[in-house]
């Protein structure tokens, strides 16, 4: 079922004030997921996962946590970057449970250039549901429909070839190339995939219909900004 214009709004309406909670999120198998604040009772599961096998190697050093405190702290960080407008980073949990299996959104927003920087991890137990692209999918709309970004890019290093996947095969993202020497990483400088995905882009994704929670108003709606900020056609 698609999700109604007013519906919608009323979920992002305190967006600006609140920090924002995205429900109706599913997997393959219909089980149910939210986006929502991290707390201090996350910490234990986000420390244990940072710390997991196939989850540590494409972390940077100062994301593996040496204690739970780190975690915690980190954690808090990353709420207090949402209400100094620099970042807007959700815990994804189990509507269940509400138990912390992942994390998603934007590590850098910038504002002025209208520019996001997408990022996402997942506990490796629930990796290969579906889960973490319906989640790309509504933060990727959460930021072009309501944070009126024009670019959303997204950085990954040359291995990682699931999140590869996920960004070109299932996001729509554009590889734009490689920066060089980008990032600090287990000692050394290297370089990372650049991917994009511009609002323009995102418009024609939507006609495709691979962002099916989004009826005709919203897809209206993205058109008409890509018209007022860019003077298309």
């Amino acid at each position: 079922m698609s999700t109604s214009l007013t519906e919608l709004s009323e979920i992002y309406r305190k967006t600006f004030n609140d920090f924002p909670v995205i429900r109706g999120i599913t997997d393959k198998d219909g089980n149910r997921y939210i986006l929502r604040k991290h707390t201090d009772e996350d910490a234990a599961d986000y420390y244990a996962f940072y710390n997991s096998p196939g989850i540590r190697e494409f972390l940077p050093d100062g994301l593996v946590f040496k204690t739970k405190t780190e975690a915690m702290e980190e954690l808090r960080n990353r709420v207090a970057g949402f209400y100094k407008r620099e970042m807007l980073y959700w815990c994804i949990a189990e509507e269940k449970t509400n138990r912390l299996i992942g994390g998603c959104g934007f590590i850098e927003w910038s504002k002025y250039h209208r520019r996001l920087e997408l990022a996402y991890d997942m506990m490796p137990s629930y990796q290969g549901r579906g889960i973490i692209t319906s989640v790309l999918r509504f933060v990727s709309a959460f930021a072009f429909l309501h944070l009126h970004a024009v670019r959303l890019q997204a950085t990954t290093t040359k291995d990682n070839h699931r999140s590869i996947h996920i960004l070109k095969n299932k996001l729509g993202f554009k590889h734009e190339g490689l920066l060089q020497n980008y990032k600090f990483w287990k000692g050394e400088y290297i370089n990372v995939n650049i991917f994009s995905l511009s609002l323009q882009q995102f418009n024609d994704y939507c006609k495709k219909g691979n962002y099916p929670f989004l009826d005709a108003d919203w897809i209206s709606f993205a058109k008409d900004l890509e018209q007022r900020l860019f003077n298309s056609n």
